[in-house]
């Protein structure tokens, strides 16, 4: 078994690794709202279309729904609301993106 080699570079925020892609330091796995504004440049290009991260699950944890704080109920039910609509959003808009690159480079008629 082969060990595996470090990172050339590591980065905690996928701004810097966006800037690094668009530098031509390799490839990278972006998350979609980081990836959109390049793609739409034409400084990204989508090379593994049908490939997805593993999605997570969000926990809300708290003691007791008997003495729940409405505040605390209040973010429960706006990210319940509002995350998977975020996440379809930006899964419509990097179709869209792909969409209108591919067609500006002609690939389709």
């Amino acid at each position: 078994m082969r060990t595996p080699k470090p990172a050339p570079l590591t980065v905690n925020m996928p701004e810097a690794l966006a800037q690094a892609v668009q530098a031509g330091m390799g490839l990278a796995m972006l998350p979609v709202p980081t990836a959109l504004q390049g793609i739409r440049e034409g400084s990204l290009t989508h090379v593994l279309p049908g490939v997805r991260a593993v999605p997570h699950n969000i926990y809300a944890l708290y003691a007791s729904r008997q003495y729940l704080d409405a505040k605390i109920k209040t973010l429960v039910e706006f990210l319940r609301d509002t995350v998977p609509q975020k996440i379809a959003g930006h899964e419509e808009a990097l179709e869209a993106a792909q969409a209108r690159h591919v067609r500006a480079m002609g690939y389709l008629a």
